[in-house]
């Protein structure tokens, strides 16, 4: 797990390499991630940009936020010029001080946004997408904690296992997912998984200062501002065979 300290800290996802490939041409996209919360007053999750001519831009193809009423809250859209599809699942506030599963499911093709908390659905909502998939081109900025450039929106809070997939997941998956914590084996689809777990011992870093993608990708992060590592929260419970 990481804690952001909501002032300047943040993991570059792209790091000011070549622009990231995650919900390319896909009919659609899901983000998923453990959040424990000191601030949920407008606080970004996880989100990826636009393609702006690589040049980084805090404008999301994709992101998962909560909004100013402290409700679980998503964008996206399907072109780069479309005009975003904006949604809340319309539930409670998030409460602060408190570990919670959260995911939208973003189906381009259907034209619908699904929220989930703890692997219950809490909406499935209708919206309406320019195109039938998201654009081919490459995401020019994406962040954790931040907003997709990093420029702004720096959040207070603990995350780990943050998870990006170029499908919409079932709501089946997002159950499973909450309920194995950690150890779903859910790869189809999977473009980023980001653990945040390379402060504690059993974990090995791809390098120093390195955010590891575990999944085929291995697009790594680059933590920004010296967001503090804690213990792994979700998966490190004791097993007896």
């Amino acid at each position: 797990m990481i804690d952001f300290d909501g002032v300047n800290d943040w993991i570059d996802l792209r790091a000011g390499g070549p622009v990231l490939n995650v919900v390319n041409s896909a009919s659609g996209g899901t983000i998923t991630g453990w959040f424990e919360f000191d601030d949920t007053t407008t606080v970004f999750m996880m989100s990826y940009a636009i393609n702006n001519g690589g040049t980084p831009t805090d404008i999301s193809r994709i992101a998962l936020q909560l909004n100013a009423t402290s409700q679980l809250e998503a964008n996206a859209r399907a072109g780069d010029a479309d005009a975003v599809e904006n949604q809340t699942d319309g539930d409670a506030a998030i409460a602060l001080a408190t570990l919670i599963h959260l995911a939208v499911v973003v189906n381009v093709g259907g034209d619908t946004m699904t929220f989930y908390r703890n692997g219950v659905q809490t909406a499935n909502l209708g919206v309406s997408f320019a195109g039938a998939t998201f654009t081919a081109t490459g995401c020019s900025a994406a962040a954790i904690a931040a907003q997709d450039d990093g420029t702004s929106g720096f959040s207070n809070l603990r995350a780990e296992d943050c998870r990006v997939y170029n499908r919409a997941l079932t709501a089946n998956e997002i159950a499973t997912i909450y309920a194995c914590r950690g150890h779903d084996n859910i790869v189809d689809g999977l473009t980023a998984r980001y653990q945040l777990q390379e402060g504690i011992p059993t974990a090995t870093a791809a390098g120093a200062g390195t955010a590891k993608d575990v999944s085929d990708n291995q697009r790594h992060g680059t933590p920004t501002g010296g967001p503090v590592y804690l213990e792994f929260r979700t998966n490190r419970r004791k097993r007896f065979t």
